[in-house]
């Protein structure tokens, strides 16, 4: 299979299955040209420049070897492929839920950190926001 054809047999197919490790290698390759995320799944020494090379390699933790598991960024303890896919979705929950913090908490860190500062200038005597209001509100948002 040509180069071409392998980059268009990368966009036409999800799940290549039984690839030898030269071709693994390709497969990656092939995905990343086309500015693909490529995930790559191996057990061997001979898997291991595929897993290097791929976006998130995915070794076996049972059956694989020494070489696989360091060459990977993800390593399956029971050799399951349902432990991706649950991976994938405790990720996506992380990822939202840090996304959420990052939104709502900076304007009210910032309103806070303002309300003390503007406090300071104009010289009032006690600060308009104490600390326990901060731990609180930062605390409920």
């Amino acid at each position: 299979m040509s180069d071409e054809e392998m980059k268009e047999a990368v966009m036409s197919y999800n799940v290549f299955a039984r690839a030898p490790p030269q071709n693994k290698l390709r497969i990656v390759k092939a995905l990343q040209e086309q500015k693909q995320i490529a995930s790559m799944t191996g057990d061997g020494v001979n898997d291991a420049p595929a897993l290097k090379a791929a976006d998130m390699g995915v070794a076996m933790g049972l059956e694989g070897t020494d070489v696989a598991r360091e060459a990977s960024e993800m390593v399956l303890a029971d050799d399951n492929f349902a432990t991706i896919v649950a991976a994938v979705k405790e990720g996506r929950v992380v990822w939202d839920n840090l996304r959420k913090v990052l939104i709502v908490n900076p304007p009210i860190n910032n309103a806070q950190g303002l309300s003390v500062l503007f406090g300071l200038l104009f010289g009032l005597k006690d600060t308009p926001i104490s600390s326990i209001q901060v731990l609180y509100s930062n605390l409920i948002c």
